[in-house]
């Protein structure tokens, strides 16, 4: 039996030095605005978990395979430098940073969503940028409702909602149908005297690992309603 499971250890191992060996070589499938990042970010994830497992696996009471589950912890170490490299040299490689992406704003709204960029990726999150320009006065509260209750407001760091301004966006596919995990709050660093007409801010997407891995039809970013993001 432990002949076994060290026979499969080392043709798991094997199988994933080889891949990964020639990583720089692999035509990764792309998407239109997004490249292989998802592509990548699913095979690495799928063989770190892999790796996990086999961790899992072992009797660390027994020597022996106490020595081969800190093998197998050492190359889950690799394959994440490995997949971290990768990420890296494939985004240089596209110039992803920068990329323009489609993004959709809601109508009657105090701006206008003018445009999203890729601000960068890494093998855990792609950042991205969205341009706001404000075709409505907001500098002065005593004139505006609520923020809240217009539904793009949101407190921050124990300020009041009118402190600091948040919209809601998630990412969509190709059939224009919304990705799951992919809702998020973006965060517009910019103070209430700054909201004039004209001004243009920048709304933060952060998307995470688990986001990327559903994002091999991405097709573009939408701004939803707070209601929606809450699921109310």
């Amino acid at each position: 039996m432990k002949k076994l499971m060290a026979g499969s250890l080392l043709c798991l191992m094997v199988a994933l030095v080889s891949f990964d060996a020639g990583a720089e070589d692999v035509d990764w499938p792309e998407n239109s605005y997004l490249g292989g990042i998802p592509a990548i970010t699913k095979h690495y994830t799928e063989a770190i978990e892999s790796l996990k497992a086999e961790y899992k696996s072992f009797d660390y009471a027994d020597p022996e395979q106490y020595a081969q589950a800190a093998e197998v912890a050492e190359e889950m170490e690799q394959t994440e430098a490995r997949w971290k490299a990768e990420v890296e040299r494939h985004v240089a490689e596209k110039a992803l940073v920068d990329r323009e992406l489609p993004v959709t704003g809601l109508d009657g709204r105090p701006y206008r969503a003018a445009k999203a960029v890729i601000s960068g990726a890494s093998n855990r999150q792609v950042g991205v940028d969205v341009t706001l320009t404000m075709v409505e006065d907001l500098s002065d509260g005593t004139r505006k409702e609520s923020w809240l209750k217009r539904g793009f407001g949101r407190g921050y760091r124990g300020k009041t909602p009118e402190d600091k301004f948040s919209v809601y966006f998630m990412a969509v596919d190709s059939q224009g149908k919304p990705i799951p995990h992919s809702g998020c709050v973006a965060g517009a660093y910019a103070t209430r005297s700054e909201l004039l007409p004209g001004k243009e801010i920048t709304a933060k997407i952060i998307w995470s690992l688990e986001d990327l891995l559903l994002m091999n039809d991405f097709a573009g970013i939408e701004e939803i309603t707070k209601e929606f993001y809450y699921g109310k």
